[in-house]
């Protein structure tokens, strides 16, 4: 039998150069419920279940793109998280969904992938090429303009606050230690010290003043 190496390939859909999955093949959830019953093979580090290529379940698959490991392909999704902030998203997914406007701006300018919100925020690509084409950012011709067009890429964005050291879900205060009274040390307080939590204006002061009051020196 002839070897088969020589046929092309098609490049594998939302994997690195060595076959095996990135990370942000299976960064989004399911949107719809079955998925296991209509792509009965879980996906593995390098393999998916073969429908999940077929043309005729394409909007399937795109509405099971964990199951299927195409989590890349979604536009929400097909971002890239802050490399500053990487490691932590993951651990934030919680405050994806955050009813605050400020924190979901925040989450979708750090943690874009993890929280699928590629395509919401100020800070966004508008060109559907944009992390293909990222050496044209810094192209002394096509530069600004791919700046502006895909502005998360090139992280040209105005500078926004960034996340306090902690994690954003410091944006819901744990239960005060005292009994009553607004200015207090919560349980977790410390740790928000060290990382410049008393001064980081991102938060209200009253909101500073009720979970470190007292080692801020707000009281």
């Amino acid at each position: 039998g002839g070897g088969g190496a020589g046929a092309a390939k098609a490049p594998a859909r939302c994997a690195a150069d060595d076959g095996n999955f990135l990370p942000t093949a299976t960064s989004c959830s399911d949107e719809i419920e079955g998925c296991d019953t209509v792509f009965k093979t879980a996906a593995t580090a390098n393999t998916r279940d073969p429908m999940c290529d077929l043309e005729a379940l394409a909007d399937v698959a795109m509405k099971c793109a964990k199951t299927c490991a195409i989590c890349c392909e979604n536009p929400a999704f097909s971002c890239k998280d802050d490399p500053a902030y990487a490691t932590l998203c993951p651990t934030w997914k919680d405050t994806c969904k955050s009813n605050i406007s400020q924190v979901r701006d925040m989450m979708a300018k750090y943690c874009p992938s993890t929280c699928g919100l590629c395509e919401q925020g100020s800070c966004r690509d508008n060109l559907p090429g944009c992390a293909k084409m990222a050496i044209l950012c810094n192209d002394a011709v096509a530069g600004p303009v791919w700046k502006d067009q895909c502005a998360r890429t090139c992280n040209s964005c105005s500078a926004a606050s960034s996340p306090a050291a902690t994690t954003p879900a410091t944006v819901v205060p744990g239960k005060p230690s005292g009994n009553g009274g607004s200015c207090v040390d919560t349980r977790e307080c410390s740790s928000y010290v060290k990382n410049g939590f008393c001064t980081n204006t991102w938060y209200s002061e009253d909101f500073r003043r009720k979970t470190c009051g007292k080692s801020c020196g707000l009281c």
